[in-house]
């Protein structure tokens, strides 16, 4: 059992890079994909499981974004959950 300690805290209080790639990516997924649509370069069906495709993707950061678990919990890039968590959930609405 304290193994498995050593290892979530070896990663505790570090910001979560990969999940703010994961973020970035369906951010610019998202709006890529409707300015194409609204450029008239790809058709509604594709874009709409595109989007639907980024939107299951964005559940994570938000997710991950719930628990504090994005930017550290003390610190200066405690800022991201927030940031990061509303713009995911606006994804899931849009």
């Amino acid at each position: 059992m304290e193994d498995v300690q050593k290892v979530w805290k070896s990663y505790s209080g570090k910001v979560a890079w990969p999940t703010v790639a994961l973020f970035l990516l369906c951010v610019c997924g998202f709006a890529g994909m409707s300015v194409a649509y609204a450029a008239g370069v790809v058709p509604l069906w594709a874009a709409l499981i595109s989007n639907c495709l980024v939107g299951y993707m964005a559940f994570t950061p938000l997710h991950e974004a719930s628990h504090s678990n994005i930017g550290t919990r003390k610190g200066s890039f405690r800022w991201l959950d927030g940031v990061i968590g509303w713009i995911s959930g606006a994804l899931l609405f849009a």
